[in-house]
């Protein structure tokens, strides 16, 4: 008798306890386009547990972001070197929320000159979850316009005392296969959030063109009504490469839990 009694309070208590996250999955989206102005990027997701692991390319500049595949056939997408600030998330399941502040992991190639730049932070919006810069002190930079990190045109650097600190991903060759060294962005979930599949989400990407951020800005949108985005299929090693990418985010996601416990 004291033992089912003992079963039923622990069942009463586990009533109380929030459900543990069990949902994961990932996504990839290459795309092209914009409300002002054009950019093309690429953002992966992967979501294990609590962990949020991102990849980000800015692919703007690259002549095969040009091809717009779902109007089969090539579309001048280019523009003067936009500058990724920030990605949100919509069609969010409800209670899907983030911990806010500075994302735990912000790692990738740096401009050369530049420091170290400061890392993005979560926001928990009315619409879903937003990462993002202070567009007037960093950005995610594509080398298909301004030429390597090593040794950059003057576009965008080198960079010097007083200017704004941006990470670079590098050019790809060819129609979109992605190389190594997409910026890394990682976050959690909140402790009493619910779980996220990504593979339904929605996807904004917000850039902008200009010194110091004080132009024009453009959103990407990719998912729902207001979609002014074209996905861009990548190539077989691009998709590999895809793939590898995918493979690298689990293992950070799962360091990041042993690290946990």
């Amino acid at each position: 008798m004291k033992a089912f009694r003992s079963v039923g309070v622990l069942a009463t208590l586990l009533v109380g306890v929030p459900s543990l996250l069990t949902a994961s999955g990932s996504r990839q989206w290459m795309v092209c386009g914009g409300s002002t102005f054009a950019t093309c990027a690429s953002v992966n997701i992967a979501v294990t547990a609590s962990t949020v692991t991102m990849q980000i390319w800015n692919l703007s500049g690259h002549w095969s972001g040009a091809y717009n595949q779902a109007a089969g056939g090539y579309h001048l997408w280019w523009s003067a070197t936009p500058l990724v600030s920030g990605v949100s998330f919509f069609n969010l399941p409800p209670g899907v929320t983030a911990v806010a502040g500075s994302v735990s992991v912000m790692s990738g190639s740096v401009r050369r000159g530049d420091a170290t730049p400061p890392a993005w932070t979560v926001q928990n919006t009315q619409s879903g979850i937003t990462i993002s810069g202070d567009p007037t002190a960093t950005g995610i930079a594509s080398t298909c316009d301004f030429g390597t990190p090593a040794n950059p045109t003057p576009a965008y650097g080198p960079g010097g005392p007083g200017s704004p600190d941006y990470w670079v991903t590098p050019c790809p060759g060819g129609p979109w296969p992605l190389r190594a060294g997409g910026v890394t962005i990682s976050f959690s979930l909140s402790q009493n959030s619910a779980p996220w599949n990504p593979s339904k989400a929605g996807l904004v990407v917000h850039a902008y063109n200009g010194p110091n951020g004080l132009a024009d800005t453009s959103a990407c949108v990719v998912g729902g009504p207001a979609t002014n985005c074209y996905s861009v299929a990548p190539e077989p090693h691009g998709v590999l490469l895809l793939a590898t990418g995918f493979v690298g985010m689990g293992l950070v996601a799962l360091r990041g839990r042993r690290r946990g416990r």
